[in-house]
């Protein structure tokens, strides 16, 4: 087979990773210096002449980004934009360099041949081709590639990684003129979105990170099948369109995104011309104040304003639905609720931390990281599914109730009453256990704030850096109350915003035993050093004017969002 011209190529030649900031520019002149920058990873000093055995920090995502080579394509991109033959020399040196030493049955690293990075430097190799012509060793080279990638002993059929893999033999088959390729990185393709993305527009990967890289890299594929000319894409354009309207949802006032998953805190990437870039463009919020999806997700807020210009905002998520073993980046937060108001996070997820096995990343996804009942000790099935059994909203209340079946022997429901306008989140925990064991009901709290316990352990007044207080207070008295923080021994107390970072935060605890424990929780918030308003009367039954809810297996009665509640027996 001959490969192609230029312009049969020209439209696949994009990479699914740029950035404005570091430029090509920048990552030339530091990569000439002996300098390198992956990120999120701080810059290294590299070997002018590279064995491809470099792992200078130890970790993966580093050995990954280096043996993609998208990197080492800024270089060409530098080089052409400056007009710099040395830039080019070196370029074309290191890319040489990397074929020769890096043979299939031989390779310097774990990541030469690993599946998503092959298919990421596919591309770049395409790049070269369209830079340095048909030479032999270059397309030698593609065509390596693209039986690679086209062997299915060397696939990962689902997620992302595949995903790459596919994008790599579709630019290679283009390239070489393999319809062979070309028509199986299409039928992977359309196969995968189906199986990734639901029919509501939403990844099933249990992460609002990759709610969003999803939407990049099916958007990807979708312009790569149009390039190829491969496939009726309008059953895929019209899923796509779906998903930015989830990411609307998923953005807290504070601009960010939650922090569910294998989630980092960031600002939300601008998405032009869709609902997800509402907090740059209010009149393209969506009109729904309250959405639930069916992948296991429920988002709330009071306004669809930004804290800078609304600080009395709230915003609150729970978890439900498919468990994490379905859900590659899901975290065991079944029924979690995480709490944004006042202008900050007040009860916090745990993040992301790192994607390495350890007890760091055990802790960061597991449940003593996140807003939920725990008994430690008991397996957790990470394959149950937590049903939403009943769910009610309007304009000044959410409810929910959530079963979950993951902890061995242990039946959980979970009851939740969020009132916007009043600052008020009553929550509603019935446990029972296949043998009396320690239950605990956790609460992670925000990085330097200050916890106060009161009336014996019934009441913990928080007191945030930011001004903001909560008042936790449950109806019986608990056995114990626990709080740590930055503990390491256990691993508890922390939480993760960026990338191997952890902070310590204090971690609540309420603590009970028995066969059947409940904790009827109510939380309450208030800023500028003000007290939280004492919800009085708490029962077990609350009522309100807008009708019954449903209740199911003991949630709430709804009968007076204004009610005064009183504890009951």
């Amino acid at each position: 087979m001959t490969h192609g011209t230029k312009r049969d190529i020209a439209a696949q030649l994009f990479h699914t990773y740029t950035m404005e900031e570091p430029t090509a520019v920048d990552v030339a002149r530091a990569v000439m210096s002996g300098r390198l920058g992956l990120t999120p990873h701080p810059d290294v000093d590299i070997p002018s002449i590279l064995t491809w055995s470099e792992d200078p920090l130890g970790d993966a995502n580093w050995r990954f980004q280096f043996h993609s080579l998208v990197w080492l394509d800024r270089l060409r991109e530098a080089g052409v934009e400056r007009n710099d033959d040395d830039l080019l020399r070196r370029y074309v040196e290191l890319l040489r360099s990397w074929i020769d030493l890096n043979p299939q049955d031989a390779p310097p690293s774990d990541y030469s041949w690993f599946d998503m990075a092959v298919g990421l430097r596919a591309v770049v190799l395409a790049f070269a081709v369209e830079h340095l012509g048909p030479v032999p060793w270059l397309i030698s080279a593609v065509r390596t590639h693209g039986e690679h990638l086209a062997d299915p002993d060397n696939y990962e059929h689902r997620g992302n990684h595949g995903l790459h893999q596919d994008f790599g033999l579709l630019v290679a088959g283009q390239l070489l003129n393999r319809q062979d390729w070309l028509d199986l990185a299409t039928a992977r393709i359309v196969t995968m979105f189906d199986e990734a993305i639901d029919q509501d527009g939403v990844c099933r990967e249990g992460c609002i990170d990759y709610q969003y890289r999803n939407y990049r890299w099916y958007h990807e594929a979708f312009v790569r099948l149009q390039a190829a000319a491969m496939a009726d894409t309008d059953l895929m354009g019209s899923r796509l369109a779906l998903m930015p309207e989830f990411l609307a949802h998923a953005t807290s006032p504070s601009r960010d995104y939650a922090l569910l998953g294998d989630t980092t805190q960031h600002r939300a990437p601008s998405v032009p011309g869709t609902s997800a870039n509402w907090v740059r463009e209010r009149t393209l919020a969506p009109e729904e104040r309250t959405r639930r999806y069916d992948a296991g997700y429920l988002f709330s807020r009071r306004r669809w304003t930004t804290f800078d210009e609304d600080p009395e905002n709230a915003f609150l998520t729970q978890r439900f639905g498919p468990g994490r073993s379905t859900a590659v980046h899901g975290h065991e937060d079944s029924a979690s609720i995480t709490l944004d108001a006042l202008g900050e996070s007040l009860l916090r997820d745990s993040g992301l931390y790192a994607y390495e096995a350890g007890d760091d990343r055990l802790y960061f996804r597991g449940r003593q990281s996140h807003n939920v009942i725990d008994v430690p000790g008991r397996k957790y099935y990470s394959s149950a599914t937590a049903e939403m059994t009943a769910f009610a909203a309007n304009d000044t209340y959410v409810y929910s109730t959530i079963k979950v079946l993951g902890l061995q022997g242990v039946v959980w429901h979970r009851s939740m009453l969020w009132m916007p306008e009043d600052g008020a989140l009553v929550v509603d925990d019935r446990v029972r256990l296949h043998g009396a064991d320690t239950v605990l009901q956790r609460w992670h709290l925000p990085e330097g704030a200050r916890t106060e316990v009161q009336s014996g352990g019934s009441v913990v007044l928080v007191s945030t850096p930011r001004g903001a207080t909560l008042r936790i207070a449950q109806c019986a008295t608990p056995v114990a109350v626990r709080v740590a923080t930055g503990s390491a021994n256990p691993v508890e107390g922390w939480l993760s915003g960026k990338y191997r970072d952890k902070v310590p935060a204090p971690a609540l605890a309420f603590v009970e035993s028995g066969e059947t424990v409940r904790f009827t929780t109510v939380i309450t918030y208030a800023a500028d050093g003000r007290s939280p308003g004492v919800v009085e009367n708490l029962r077990r039954t609350v009522t309100s004017a807008h009708g019954r809810l449903p209740n199911k297996r003991g949630g709430f009665v709804l009968t007076s969002m204004s009610a005064s509640y009183e504890e009951g027996h």
